[in-house]
């Protein structure tokens, strides 16, 4: 299929830089490739007033609030975002972090066992699948994305859309959405320790 596409495509719309340079790397012809971003409209994410997650996962109001917003893939690189908890909460105990989004079963039984494993239940919730996620957003203090791999993904857009804090893992074209240390925070791919470090 991609031979064909590479053979017979006028244009080939990638959706960041990065993606462009790697199908270039495959072979694809330069010419072809033209990068368009996603966007989201900023406007369903401002000013929203709090959603009903904390209450909903028993959250205190006053606690910090560290999200993450993925379905819970092997992708998603969870095990990294609990082990950054652990370390977050040996300093900050009274921190709560939250995970949103669809759990495939293969994937979230060895996560669930690993927040047991860590003593971590009263301060790590799985919550599933929610559709209010602009106000969800609006709940958290700081978004983290610890993927092993993305493209472009569109909750970071919302998140900072959300005014949300972001930490996220430097991979696909997330260092085309954030400036490090500018208008968020990017980490190496799988280092539970860098990943902490900079949610702290």
């Amino acid at each position: 299929m991609v031979a064909v596409v590479k053979r017979n495509a006028t244009v080939v719309v990638t959706v960041c830089e990065q993606m462009r340079r790697q199908l270039a790397a495959y072979g694809f012809s330069t010419r072809k490739l033209v990068p368009i971003y996603n966007g989201v409209n900023v406007e369903r994410h401002a000013d929203l007033a709090p959603g009903t997650l904390r209450v909903d996962a028993a959250i205190p109001a006053d606690a910090t609030l560290v999200g993450m917003v993925a379905n819970v893939r092997e992708c998603k690189g969870y095990e990294f975002f609990v082990q950054a908890a652990e370390r977050v909460l040996a300093r900050f105990p009274e921190t709560q972090f939250v995970a949103v989004g669809d759990i495939d079963c293969a994937v979230g039984a060895p996560i669930s066992k690993l927040v047991r494993e860590r003593g971590l239940e009263e301060r790590e919730r799985f919550v599933g699948f929610r559709s209010d996620i602009p106000e969800v957003l609006a709940d958290l203090d700081l978004f983290v994305l610890s993927s092993l791999s993305e493209g472009f993904p569109l909750v970071l857009l919302e998140a900072m859309a959300s005014r949300c804090a972001v930490v996220a893992t430097q991979y696909g074209g997330i260092g085309e959405m954030i400036e490090d240390g500018g208008t968020g925070r990017l980490v190496p791919v799988a280092d539970a320790t860098r990943l902490a470090d900079a949610i702290l």
